[in-house]
């Protein structure tokens, strides 16, 4: 291991410059999505249906946008043959926030730091899938956004599964003390890791094949880094903290926590592990069991909460300390499926819960006044 800080800066800047390299394996076969259609069906707007009528053809790189003014875009997607037996996912980049529907069901929301719509993990070749996007680009400010790209592209699980496995490591390392032995040595297994990959064939399968093999071999070597040194354990759970009424009105959060539940539930989809939590129960009632939404799509009251049969979870967190007492108000484990429970659950919590500092709910909605 090098002893100078130079050297430790020089092998951080290899790694990170292996790593892009792999990052541009990831995708291949890049087919744009043609003929996108658009209506703006203006300001003031909260959940609700897709339009029926108004739509009209809208250019790539089209500017859309201003106060509140809420735009849906609709577009087709026909998988090629080349794609036939492929994970194929869409990239798209309207700009601002969106809630994206795949064949008529909400699928995820998409904004500035994700633009993949997982669209099979084995393509049949042929196949079409109808995206709709409810796009809004800001409802403090008088924004304006460029459509930049929606396109068709081929997925290699081996370089995505790789490089983010490796990028975590690496940023635990530039958060650490340099001269942090355990850093150190996980600075060590990420360049002893690089060894394996075959960028001399780079996209090819022989490439594909020495990613899953330095997969393999970093995963093995990051375990003797689990132990915390008597410092405790740490798990780690998707959190989202939607503020109920603070720099947007009501309808709007209604319309973000559809766009948030809708992403974990498709994180829960693909990674069974994944355990979610929000900290706002009120928003529950708006948008897994709400009345505006069921009337606004009635699929998305019927996602299922906590699924798959290794566990993923969709946790509520408590509003205020006294209904803490030691329980989850809602707590749904293994492999069950169905909308959250509208009462407080009676189970034991297995791990402590620290009640939010926030006013009580009557507070909040006597700040929002007539917003709706």
């Amino acid at each position: 291991m090098p002893d100078f800080d130079a050297e430790r800066r020089l092998q951080a800047e290899q790694v990170r410059a292996r790593l892009l390299e792999i990052a541009e394996t990831i995708y291949e076969q890049r087919t744009p999505i043609s003929r996108i259609q658009s209506v703006v069906t203006g300001t003031g707007r909260g959940p609700e249906r897709m339009p029926r009528s108004g739509w009209k053809p809208f250019p790539m790189h089209g500017r859309w946008g201003g106060f509140d003014q809420t735009t849906w875009f609709r577009m087709t997607a026909r998988v090629p043959e080349s794609m036939k037996g492929r994970r194929v996912v869409a990239l798209v980049r309207p700009g601002g926030e969106s809630l994206a529907y795949v064949n008529g069901a909400p699928f995820q929301g998409l904004d500035l730091n994700r633009d993949e719509l997982y669209l099979t993990d084995r393509a049949r070749g042929g196949e079409t899938f109808d995206i709709v996007l409810e796009s809004v680009p800001s409802v403090r400010f008088d924004e304006y956004h460029n459509f930049e790209y929606t396109d068709l592209v081929v997925m290699n699980p081996a370089a995505w599964d790789f490089y983010y496995d490796c990028k975590v490591l690496l940023d635990v390392c530039d958060q650490l003390d340099p001269n942090y032995a355990p850093r150190r040595e996980m600075m060590s297994a990420l360049l002893n890791t690089m060894q394996f990959v075959d960028m001399q064939h780079k996209g090819t399968s022989a490439c594909f094949e020495s990613l899953a093999e330095a997969r393999r071999f970093i995963n093995i070597l990051r375990r003797k880094f689990a132990a915390s040194y008597g410092l405790g354990e740490l798990t780690l759970t998707g959190q989202s903290h939607i503020d109920t009424a603070w720099l947007w009105p009501l309808r709007e959060t209604r319309r973000k926590c559809a766009r948030t539940f809708s992403t974990a539930l498709n994180y829960m989809e693909r990674y069974p592990e994944f355990v979610y939590m929000a900290s706002q129960p009120v928003q529950y009632e708006w948008d897994i069991l709400s009345v505006e939404l069921k009337g606004a799509d009635p699929r998305l009251p019927k996602c299922r909460v906590s699924h798959g049969s290794h566990g993923s979870q969709f946790i509520c967190a408590l509003p205020t300390a006294r209904r803490l007492s030691g329980r989850v108000r809602a707590r749904v484990p293994g492999s069950q499926t169905g909308p959250l429970p509208r009462r407080p659950s009676r189970r034991p919590a297995s791990c402590p819960v620290l009640p939010p500092r926030q006013p009580p709910r009557r507070r909040i909605r006597r700040a929002a006044g007539p917003q709706t």
